[in-house]
């Protein structure tokens, strides 16, 4: 009924709401929300975490085997990694690596990063092997996301269910309010 009586102030509001919106996410304050609010999000806010998990370690570990120097590596890895609350703990990764301490201790005190990328990066440091770690952590990454992607649909089937059932009531009510309104008038007028 609003869209059909008020489509010239419908209409125009949202065009102009999505083009507002696009501009404040291509904003740095509005980009670092959106960023943050794809971390946080319910079910979702797990999956881009590993997503940028396995970003970070299929790059850092490319880069790392290329022969470039391990600053230049992080400072390309945040540029790419797609998401800016990420990339600033890598750049933090980067100012500790050029304190001269590790990746693996930054990692460890990072909010974003799961402990288990810092334990085993802090093994592959110890052991000389940080690209077998990487590897390692880029192969569970991605067995994790396609397990978490399958469960996925496990978990919004019951949701679809449940919103396709208030679209069909809502169509039958349709159809059958119109009706039951005419049977109320004929026994009103009393034909």
């Amino acid at each position: 009924y609003l869209i059909r009586k008020w489509w010239f102030i419908v209409l125009p509001s949202l065009a102009a709401s999505g083009y507002v919106f696009h501009r404040y996410i291509n904003t740095k304050a509005g980009r670092w929300q959106f960023d943050s609010l794809q971390l946080k999000l319910p079910v979702f806010g797990k999956l881009n975490i590993k997503v940028s998990m396995l970003k970070f370690a299929t790059m850092l570990n490319v880069l790392n085997e290329s022969g470039l120097p391990i600053l230049r590596t992080l400072e390309v890895v945040g540029t790419t990694i797609g998401n800016v609350v990420v990339a600033r703990e890598v750049e933090f990764m980067r100012q500790s690596v050029a304190d001269g301490r590790g990746i693996a201790g930054s990692i460890l005190n990072s909010k974003i990063f799961p402990p288990l990328v810092g334990h085993m990066l802090a093994i592959g440091e110890k052991t000389g092997a940080i690209s077998d770690m990487l590897n390692s952590i880029a192969e569970y990454y991605d067995l994790d996301i396609k397990a978490t992607v399958k469960n996925l649909t496990t978990l919004i089937e019951p949701i679809m269910t449940a919103v396709l059932g208030m679209v069909v009531l809502g169509i039958a009510l349709a159809i059958f309010l119109p009706m039951w309104n005419m049977i109320a008038l004929f026994r009103q007028s009393g034909i």
